[in-house]
Protein backbone atom coordinates (compact mmCIF):
# COMPACT_ATOMS: atom_id res chain seq x y z
CA UNK A 1 0.00 0.00 0.00
CA UNK A 2 0.98 3.59 -0.47
CA UNK A 3 0.95 6.25 2.25
CA UNK A 4 -2.59 7.47 2.76
CA UNK A 5 -3.77 8.07 -0.77
CA UNK A 6 -6.90 7.08 -2.62
CA UNK A 7 -4.86 4.35 -4.35
CA UNK A 8 -4.68 2.52 -1.02
CA UNK A 9 -8.38 1.73 -1.28
CA UNK A 10 -7.72 -0.67 -4.14
CA UNK A 11 -5.30 -2.62 -1.94
CA UNK A 12 -7.82 -2.58 0.90
CA UNK A 13 -10.51 -3.85 -1.47
CA UNK A 14 -8.30 -6.75 -2.56
CA UNK A 15 -7.37 -7.61 1.03
CA UNK A 16 -11.01 -7.60 2.11
CA UNK A 17 -12.11 -9.67 -0.87
CA UNK A 18 -9.49 -12.35 -0.24
CA UNK A 19 -10.15 -12.27 3.52
CA UNK A 20 -13.90 -12.67 3.04
CA UNK A 21 -13.70 -15.52 0.53
CA UNK A 22 -11.04 -17.37 2.54
CA UNK A 23 -13.04 -17.00 5.76
CA UNK A 24 -16.12 -18.57 4.21
CA UNK A 25 -14.10 -21.35 2.56
CA UNK A 26 -12.23 -22.07 5.81
CA UNK A 27 -15.54 -22.30 7.67
CA UNK A 28 -16.86 -24.76 5.08
CA UNK A 29 -13.70 -26.87 5.33
CA UNK A 30 -13.71 -26.87 9.14
CA UNK A 31 -17.38 -27.83 9.18
CA UNK A 32 -16.78 -30.74 6.82
CA UNK A 33 -13.70 -31.85 8.78
CA UNK A 34 -15.59 -31.68 12.07
CA UNK A 35 -18.47 -33.65 10.61
CA UNK A 36 -16.15 -36.35 9.26
CA UNK A 37 -14.26 -36.68 12.54
CA UNK A 38 -17.50 -36.77 14.52
CA UNK A 39 -19.06 -39.40 12.25
CA UNK A 40 -15.96 -41.61 12.23
CA UNK A 41 -15.63 -41.64 16.02
CA UNK A 42 -11.90 -40.93 15.87
CA UNK A 43 -12.13 -38.33 18.65
CA UNK A 44 -14.02 -38.33 21.86
CA UNK A 45 -14.37 -36.34 25.02
CA UNK A 46 -12.76 -32.96 25.42
CA UNK A 47 -10.94 -33.04 22.07
CA UNK A 48 -14.23 -33.57 20.24
CA UNK A 49 -15.90 -30.74 22.19
CA UNK A 50 -13.07 -28.35 21.28
CA UNK A 51 -13.28 -29.33 17.61
CA UNK A 52 -17.04 -28.83 17.56
CA UNK A 53 -16.62 -25.32 19.04
CA UNK A 54 -14.34 -24.35 16.17
CA UNK A 55 -17.31 -23.20 14.09
CA UNK A 56 -18.18 -20.68 16.79
CA UNK A 57 -14.69 -19.24 16.53
CA UNK A 58 -14.80 -19.18 12.74
CA UNK A 59 -17.99 -17.12 12.73
CA UNK A 60 -16.30 -14.51 14.94
CA UNK A 61 -14.46 -13.47 11.77
CA UNK A 62 -17.74 -11.84 10.77
CA UNK A 63 -17.26 -9.10 13.34
CA UNK A 64 -13.53 -9.02 12.70
CA UNK A 65 -14.16 -8.26 9.01
CA UNK A 66 -16.04 -5.08 9.94
CA UNK A 67 -13.24 -4.05 12.30
CA UNK A 68 -10.59 -4.76 9.67
CA UNK A 69 -12.50 -2.84 6.99
CA UNK A 70 -12.97 0.32 8.96
CA UNK A 71 -9.58 0.00 10.65
CA UNK A 72 -7.78 -0.08 7.31
CA UNK A 73 -9.83 2.82 5.95
CA UNK A 74 -9.17 4.83 9.12
CA UNK A 75 -5.45 4.11 8.76
CA UNK A 76 -5.53 5.51 5.22
CA UNK A 77 -7.41 8.60 6.40
CA UNK A 78 -4.88 9.16 9.18
CA UNK A 79 -2.06 8.64 6.68
CA UNK A 80 -3.67 11.24 4.43
CA UNK A 81 -3.01 13.88 7.11
CA UNK A 82 0.70 13.37 6.54
CA UNK A 83 0.61 14.03 2.81
CA UNK A 84 1.22 17.53 1.53
CA UNK A 85 -0.32 17.57 -1.94
CA UNK A 86 -1.11 20.40 -4.28
CA UNK A 87 -4.86 20.85 -4.92
CA UNK A 88 -4.25 20.62 -8.67
CA UNK A 89 -3.95 16.86 -8.26
CA UNK A 90 -7.60 16.68 -7.20
CA UNK A 91 -8.52 15.90 -10.81
CA UNK A 92 -6.53 12.65 -10.50
CA UNK A 93 -8.61 11.74 -7.45
CA UNK A 94 -11.83 12.36 -9.39
CA UNK A 95 -10.55 10.16 -12.20
CA UNK A 96 -9.68 7.41 -9.69
CA UNK A 97 -13.14 7.73 -8.16
CA UNK A 98 -14.68 7.08 -11.57
CA UNK A 99 -12.49 4.01 -12.00
CA UNK A 100 -13.43 2.78 -8.52
CA UNK A 101 -17.11 3.17 -9.27
CA UNK A 102 -16.63 0.68 -12.10
CA UNK A 103 -14.30 -1.76 -10.31
CA UNK A 104 -15.82 -1.89 -6.81
CA UNK A 105 -19.32 -3.03 -7.86
CA UNK A 106 -17.66 -5.84 -9.84
CA UNK A 107 -15.84 -7.09 -6.75
CA UNK A 108 -19.03 -6.75 -4.76
CA UNK A 109 -21.07 -8.67 -7.32
CA UNK A 110 -18.46 -11.45 -7.55
CA UNK A 111 -18.39 -11.88 -3.78
CA UNK A 112 -22.18 -11.84 -3.49
CA UNK A 113 -22.52 -14.36 -6.33
CA UNK A 114 -20.00 -16.56 -4.52
CA UNK A 115 -21.92 -16.19 -1.23
CA UNK A 116 -25.24 -17.02 -2.92
CA UNK A 117 -23.91 -20.20 -4.53
CA UNK A 118 -26.04 -23.17 -3.44
CA UNK A 119 -23.00 -24.95 -1.98
CA UNK A 120 -21.88 -21.90 -0.01
CA UNK A 121 -25.07 -20.09 0.98
CA UNK A 122 -25.72 -21.99 4.22
CA UNK A 123 -22.25 -21.10 5.50
CA UNK A 124 -22.30 -17.56 4.10
CA UNK A 125 -25.51 -16.87 6.01
CA UNK A 126 -23.46 -17.25 9.21
CA UNK A 127 -21.64 -14.03 8.23
CA UNK A 128 -24.37 -11.35 8.06
CA UNK A 129 -22.04 -8.38 8.73
CA UNK A 130 -19.71 -9.47 5.96
CA UNK A 131 -22.58 -9.89 3.50
CA UNK A 132 -24.01 -6.49 4.48
CA UNK A 133 -20.59 -4.89 4.09
CA UNK A 134 -20.16 -6.31 0.58
CA UNK A 135 -23.68 -5.27 -0.41
CA UNK A 136 -22.73 -1.69 0.49
CA UNK A 137 -19.05 -1.75 -0.52
CA UNK A 138 -19.45 0.77 -3.40
CA UNK A 139 -20.97 3.27 -0.96
CA UNK A 140 -18.26 2.58 1.63
CA UNK A 141 -15.52 3.19 -0.95
CA UNK A 142 -17.28 6.33 -2.28
CA UNK A 143 -17.51 7.82 1.21
CA UNK A 144 -13.89 6.84 1.88
CA UNK A 145 -12.67 8.56 -1.29
CA UNK A 146 -14.59 11.72 -0.41
CA UNK A 147 -13.24 11.79 3.16
CA UNK A 148 -9.67 11.08 2.04
CA UNK A 149 -9.96 13.82 -0.59
CA UNK A 150 -11.21 16.30 1.97
CA UNK A 151 -8.37 15.40 4.30
CA UNK A 152 -5.67 15.58 1.61
CA UNK A 153 -6.84 18.62 -0.35
CA UNK A 154 -8.76 20.55 2.30
CA UNK A 155 -5.79 21.38 4.50
CA UNK A 156 -4.96 25.00 5.19
CA UNK A 157 -1.70 25.84 3.49
CA UNK A 158 0.81 27.80 5.50
CA UNK A 159 2.82 30.78 4.27
CA UNK A 160 4.79 30.82 1.05
CA UNK A 161 6.82 27.70 1.75
CA UNK A 162 6.64 24.92 -0.78
CA UNK A 163 5.84 27.18 -3.72
CA UNK A 164 2.06 27.13 -3.48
Amino acid sequence: MMKGTVLDLLGILLILFIFSVCTILATILMGAFTQNVTDSGQMEGEALAILQNTNVYMTSFDSISVFVTFGLILAVILGAFMIDTHPAFFIVTVFLLLIYMVIVPQFSNVFLAFAENEQVISTANQFPYMIYMWQHMPLIILISVVVISIVIYGKVRGGSQGGY
